[in-house]
């Protein structure tokens, strides 16, 4: 029997240590552009195929990890829905199995393992948006899963196929994967589910499994779900427990909420959304700065950052690392500068480089 008082696999969000640092806040440093995409705020016409967490001998506690992908899923049917995607860019997710019944559908082992989710404790929502940024997203079926798998069996990645992890990194080539952290109040929420679904962690209050309206109880969260309409009386969710469509009261509590979107790197117009930034300003290792996200962006145009993400609003050792090979391929400093800074300041020169080759400032 389901104990609605345990936790499903949502760890709530540090308050200190290395995942603290992780947290990015809308309006903040996070590097994401607030955009109206729906306006009406209401995604339950786009909801995703419904898939469990629960298996035949276990839950596989990864419900920060399924609620992601349901919020992913939901944004690529709004973009089929409303164009927003190149032609182009859906042939490359048809001929390689992204789509199952005419609708996008990825894989959930992959993401629950990578992102780290443990057995009966689960995850950080940060932690699971971070592996899809590193490892991408692939369809279904993309590694083994049988029905009759062992939770052992589940988690051990060693089954994972080479061809599954370079097809995650095709998918970062085409689609830009962010988040960040919502405030809870009603009306950052909603304005939130103006550019995506919400991510949030909440509890499961008597009544969950019963397809009626759930009311509000005083619990903590001990499970992520994905909110995809606020309206006047109800807040809707999208659950990986069946029902899988769900109506809370207007009121029932939110603990934490992100908003984690989805891009395509290059736009339906052609429009190619990595390279439309002009550089006002020095950075140097350390620093905390959106700026620092847009250079990230950059430095991936020019093939010297490993990740096809942009890394975090941080300036470490990951960019330092970017800006020498960027420094080492132009020759836009002087040698002893390479040398003596390696990566660790970016300048007026190395500033007045990127920006002369970029051809949208010109």
């Amino acid at each position: 029997m389901f104990d609605l008082t345990k936790n499903t696999g949502v760890l709530p969000p540090p308050t200190e240590g290395d995942h603290a640092q992780k947290e990015y806040l809308m309006g903040g440093l996070s590097g994401i552009v607030h955009e109206k995409r729906n306006t009406t705020g209401d995604w339950r016409s786009f909801a995703p195929i419904g898939e469990t967490q629960r298996h035949r001998f276990f839950d596989d506690f990864g419900c920060a990890s399924h609620s992601t992908e349901n919020c992913l899923e939901c944004q690529f049917k709004f973009f089929f829905k409303s164009i927003l995607l190149r032609n182009e860019d859906i042939q490359w997710l048809k001929d390689n199995g992204y789509f199952v019944d005419g609708e996008i559908n990825f894989d959930d082992r992959w993401l629950v393992v990578l992102s780290g989710t443990r057995p009966g404790v689960g995850n950080y929502l940060h932690a699971v948006w971070d592996a899809a940024r590193k490892y991408g997203l692939v369809p279904q079926g993309s590694v083994p899963f049988r029905e009759n798998m062992t939770q052992g069996e589940y988690y051990i990645k060693t089954d994972f196929p080479q061809k599954a992890y370079d097809l995650g990194q095709e998918f970062l080539k085409r689609f830009l994967i962010q988040y960040e952290r919502v405030n809870v109040n009603e009306k950052d929420l909603k304005k939130a589910l103006e550019q995506a679904p919400l991510h949030v962690g909440i509890p499961t209050c008597s009544g969950w499994f019963d397809g009626a309206t759930v009311q509000y109880c005083s619990a903590n969260a001990n499970h992520a779900v994905i909110v995809t309409c606020i309206d006047e009386l109800k807040k809707y969710i999208t659950d990986s427990y069946e029902p899988f469509s769900k109506q809370v009261v207007r009121n029932y509590k939110i603990d934490f909420a992100y908003k984690g979107v989805i891009s395509p790197v290059v736009s339906v117009s052609g429009e190619n959304k990595k390279d439309q930034y002009s550089f006002q300003k020095d950075l140097r290792f350390g620093h905390y700065d959106n700026e620092v996200t847009q250079l990230c962006k950059r430095l991936i145009l020019e093939d010297c950052l490993p990740n096809w993400n942009p890394g975090s609003p941080h300036y470490g050792p990951e960019v330092a690392d970017g800006v020498l090979r960027y420094q080492q391929k132009t020759n836009c400093v002087s040698w002893w500068e390479k040398v003596w800074l390696r990566g660790c300041y970016f300048g007026k020169k190395t500033r007045f480089s990127m920006n002369m080759t970029n051809p949208n400032l010109f």
